[in-house]
């Protein structure tokens, strides 16, 4: 009964989280499919559903007319792009709030300048992680370019900067090792970051 409880306790959290915001719907023929996807067509002038690899695709009532659809196309495009930009700037917010966490739990001296390469290159692996494959292609010639200077200068002075600070693992670590290791890091409290922020959302 206490396993019930809790299950149904559960059920009615995620219920209560997606209220308003999602909708689950069951068709069990074709043809309730495409009654369905009709009727809200019908509503909205516009339905999105997603694929197998996430991502949304939306279907435009094309009956209205080609005006009517290509004024629904620019309401949709343009209220995505004003969330993506939302998010963006949001999440960018993250980045830099849990790179100079990371560094300062990491004891990384702010006044070497291999601190700045490090900073700068964990801001950018963090938005595009494809940044890190490989480090010595992509990251230090960026910011070598962003800095003005020459990637041996960078590998050198983030390579004092890792050997001066007293935290273990890290001061252990090769660059490249290391750099990964402090961008591990930094991801999982934007993570951590993320979950504060929606907790006091629902407790506000």
């Amino acid at each position: 009964m206490a396993e019930l409880s809790r299950n149904y306790y559960e059920y009615e959290e995620i219920q209560n989280r997606v209220q308003g915001k999602h909708g689950f719907y069951v068709a069990a023929t074709d043809r309730d499919m495409l009654v369905k996807v009709s009727s809200m067509v019908d509503k909205c002038g516009c339905v999105g559903l997603m694929d197998t690899a996430g991502r949304v695709q939306y279907l435009i009532d094309g009956r209205k007319g080609s005006p009517y659809a290509a004024r629904r196309i620019r309401e949709v495009a343009g209220r995505l792009l004003s969330q993506d930009e939302e998010l963006k700037a949001s999440y960018l917010d993250y980045i830099q709030e849990s790179v100079d966490i990371v560094l300062a739990k990491e004891k990384i001296a702010v006044h070497l300048k291999g601190y700045r390469y490090l900073r700068f290159m964990l801001q950018q692996s963090a938005a595009d992680p494809s940044l890190l494959r490989p480090v010595t292609k992509t990251l230090y010639p960026d910011t070598a370019m962003y800095f003005k200077v020459k990637p041996a200068h960078i590998e050198r002075d983030i390579r004092y900067a890792i050997r001066s600070c007293c935290s273990l693992p890290l001061s252990s670590y090769a660059n490249t090792a290391a750099i990964c290791y402090l961008h591990d890091l930094v991801c999982l409290n934007i993570r951590c970051l993320q979950k504060q922020e929606k907790n006091q959302a629902c407790d506000i």
